[in-house]
């Protein structure tokens, strides 16, 4: 194979896949669909396997083409990142930086973008919120943070900050129940539980102790619990930034105050996706507080 061939046809084809359409991809890349098919033909040709199964109503990657379709996601990653770097180097960082983030920490991101764009006006940020685990490549996904375990062994990860357990309720629950003073005392309390991506609500951490708990109301929306404790409902148990506000306002009253440490906030980044000027402006920027 001709090595000026290697990406013949390869933009396309991603394009393809991840739109789940030939028109999908054609609008993308601003092509026609007849462009969009040819040139995957040629690709199918010049690599010999069938890449993409095609019928009246959808089309869909082949099980080769499902694997090629992943390295070439990647190389495409990389090529961009290259680009990125050589228009850039000598340029205010402009563009997209795509940030997907895990969904309790809503506010606390939100906060830390203020005034970011006054210092990179040429840069937009693609803000997206999921819990589950994203792909980088297949999604265009520059930067996540994460909370907790990472799997991911071959990204590029960074500390962001610690965070702490925090177990608070309102003044009116507390006027109506009473205020618990030791860790057992919670299984005659209403406690509002988070639901973990795994599907099972989360028991409650205290130190090397953790305590199953029940209660009215189990949601997977961080932010729909506090509501919910701010509202007079029960008692919940949320990471240290999420609950600051509410406390400093008087809203929530901390209980139990152990103060354990709680899961740590990574900022993570695809191999070769941190040195484009666009990532590194957007994660030194989040980093100028961060570890605290």
């Amino acid at each position: 194979m001709n090595p000026t061939d290697l990406f013949a046809g390869v933009v396309p084809f991603v394009a393809v896949v991840r739109t789940g359409s030939v028109r999908g991809a054609a609008r993308e890349l601003g092509l026609t669909p007849s462009a969009v098919s040819k040139a995957v033909r040629k690709l199918e040709s010049r690599l010999g396997v069938t890449l993409l199964h095609r019928t009246t109503r959808r089309v869909r990657p082949s099980p080769e083409g499902e694997v090629i379709a992943g390295y070439y996601q990647e190389a495409i990653g990389r090529a961009q990142a290259a680009l990125d770097l050589a228009l850039a180097s000598q340029r205010r960082p402009k563009g997209v930086v795509r940030v997907s983030a895990s969904r309790v920490l809503t506010r606390l991101l939100a906060s830390k973008l203020i005034g970011f764009q006054d210092r990179y006006p040429e840069l937009e940020v693609d803000l997206r919120f999921t819990d589950r685990k994203v792909s980088f490549a297949e999604e265009r996904v520059d930067v996540a943070l994460r909370i907790g375990v990472l799997e991911d062994s071959a990204a590029t990860r960074r500390r962001w900050r610690r965070t702490r357990w925090a177990t608070v309720a309102s003044p009116a629950y507390l006027a109506r129940h009473g205020t618990p003073t030791s860790i057992d005392a919670l299984d005659v309390h209403a406690c509002l539980r988070f639901v973990a991506p795994d599907g099972r609500p989360r028991d409650w951490i205290f130190g090397a102790r953790t305590h199953p708990v029940g209660g009215p109301l189990v949601s997977d929306d961080g932010g729909a619990l506090l509501a919910a404790a701010e509202n007079g409902l029960g008692i919940v148990q949320a990471m240290d930034f999420m609950v600051r506000d509410a406390v400093a306002a008087g809203r929530l009253v901390p209980l139990l105050e152990e103060n354990d440490e709680g899961p740590t906030v990574w900022i993570v980044t695809s191999p070769g996706r941190t040195r484009t000027p666009r990532v590194r402006a957007l994660v030194d920027y989040l980093n100028v507080d961060g570890d605290e």
